[in-house]
């Protein structure tokens, strides 16, 4: 089953996230903001979800791929990684919104799976790093339960 989303993803050390949110809730500047701490863009604007053993795969449309909507600037060229498995998805909210402290994911139906989902704002400056760091924790915490 099949999925589109208007959506941005990119791939973290091969860990996929998927960023959505309403128009103008800042998508596509996060995935800005991670890409220049080190993450690859996968898609931007809109994402292609597949299931496949048990993963959720994001890519990316044919027409849009290797472009980003860097406002105010318009699209530009990116390179871009072809798909990623997802691990998180953040859903950015327009202010005025005040994470909770300790945000807990909310689990989402996605493609026949279910997605930890984080409500964030997307506005926040130290956002980018927060969730390179968050990611690496994810991937730390799945190879600690894979070894036991």
């Amino acid at each position: 089953m099949r999925d589109q989303l208007h959506a941005s993803c990119v791939d973290i050390g091969g860990a996929g996230v998927l960023i959505t949110g309403d128009s103008g809730s800042g998508k596509s500047s996060l995935a800005t903001q991670l890409m220049v701490l080190g993450a690859q863009l996968v898609a931007d604007d809109q994402v292609m979800i597949d299931p496949a053993d048990g993963k959720l795969i994001a890519s990316c449309p044919s027409g849009i791929k290797g472009k980003l909507e860097l406002y105010p600037f318009g699209v530009v060229p990116v390179p871009v990684v072809a798909h990623t498995s997802l691990v998180a998805w953040y859903h950015c909210r327009m202010r005025p919104f005040i994470a909770q402290r300790a945000n807990e994911p909310v689990m989402v139906p996605l493609c026949g799976a279910f997605l930890p989902q984080w409500d964030v704002d997307a506005t926040s400056v130290p956002l980018a790093a927060q969730i390179i760091f968050h990611i690496q924790s994810l991937k730390q915490s799945r190879v600690a339960t894979a070894a036991d």
